[in-house]
């Protein structure tokens, strides 16, 4: 994990998670999916998109 943010309400919280190895997110979720939602949203830089857009742009 490498920053998380909550919101001003305390309703949610935002983590910003990095892996090479998916699964272990997924293990990570099941065994917390009995007390929190999760929802995740894969992204990349800006940096990298650039460069994989750059014939495209």
């Amino acid at each position: 994990m490498h920053h998380s943010w909550i919101a001003a309400d305390m309703s949610r919280c935002f983590l910003l998670v990095e892996t090479d190895d998916v699964t272990s997110l997924q293990r990570w979720v099941v065994e917390w999916a009995d007390l929190v939602e999760f929802e995740i949203v894969p992204v990349a830089t800006s940096k990298d998109m650039v460069a994989v857009l750059s014939g495209h742009l």
